[in-house]
């Protein structure tokens, strides 16, 4: 999902670059708003997660293609290729809610389908 990185400030700053033209499964642009959302969510269940929003000041998408993690201290795990490969972006309104279930509705990049969606 991300084009590419630059860290600044030591380390204590990062702007994360996402690629032009990702697209939900419903169609609808992915935002870096979305991917912000989805860090915060998944910053609440994950263990590395937690330890990421606890060293962050603020995770904010200046605009909609940009994430931007301002952190209290240096943070040089933030951008590993493996660090998120298992985690699901969903749209900014669906992430809001805090849920982490799977949804039968389409609305996200969540790897969990439901049956009807499943072609036998």
């Amino acid at each position: 999902m991300v084009a590419g990185q630059v860290m600044e400030a030591g380390g204590r700053l990062w702007r994360l670059t996402l690629r032009e033209g990702l697209r939900f499964h419903d169609g609808t642009p992915v935002l870096a708003r979305d991917c912000a959302a989805s860090v915060r969510r998944w910053g609440k269940r994950d263990v590395f997660g937690q330890l990421l929003t606890e060293a962050a000041d603020e995770i904010t998408s200046p605009d909609d293609r940009t994430v931007v993690f301002q952190m209290k201290r240096p943070f040089p795990l933030l951008y590993r290729p493996r660090m998120m490969r298992h985690r699901a972006a969903a749209s900014a309104a669906s992430a809001a809610d805090g849920s982490w279930s799977c949804r039968t509705a389409l609305g996200g990049l969540n790897p969990c389908r439901s049956i009807s969606q499943v072609e036998l």
